[in-house]
């Protein structure tokens, strides 16, 4: 995989095609770069004028990433080629997010951790009136319980 973004950025130096080729690369990029967890609460947009522009959840997303937005547009210079990429701009959007065709298994995922809480957690989270502040409780719920399950197995291991 290294060796095909080395490729990029020598196929983008000299590259004077359309725009949406050029984005192409700069998506496979940050797909790349994110990791598992922003590509999940991330989904690129659109790229013009070495702008990337980005789907986020939810503002607390936002304004996260933009404390990374740095960070992030190193990384894909390193990956694409210096001054690829100027900036990056976020935008609240939580159904390009979701729409995404690799959110199916996330969204699975979450229906598991769901089926798993006990009647109260159920309970505790349909009384949060805020839609955003009922997903960040159950997805800390959901990390819980699959903390437990791994210190379980790996209890049950040594036992």
């Amino acid at each position: 995989m290294q060796e095909l973004f080395k490729t990029f950025r020598g196929i983008l130096d000299g590259f004077d095609g359309p725009d949406e080729i050029r984005a192409a690369f700069v998506f496979a990029a940050w797909r790349k770069i994110a990791g598992e967890q922003l590509r999940q609460r991330t989904e690129p947009l659109a790229f013009r004028q070495k702008r990337l522009t980005l789907a986020v959840e939810n503002a607390i997303w936002k304004r996260h990433l933009e404390d990374l937005s740095g960070d992030m547009v190193y990384r894909l210079n390193e990956a694409l080629g210096q001054g690829t990429v100027n900036f990056i701009e976020f935008h609240i959007n939580e159904k390009a997010v979701l729409a995404a065709p690799d959110r199916k298994t996330v969204k699975t995922a979450d229906e598991a951790v769901a089926t798993r809480l006990s009647p109260a957690l159920k309970d505790a989270a349909l009384r949060i009136g805020d839609p955003e502040l009922r997903k960040n409780f159950l997805e800390a719920a959901g990390a819980y319980l699959s903390r437990k399950d791994d210190i379980g197995t790996v209890s049950a291991e040594i036992n």
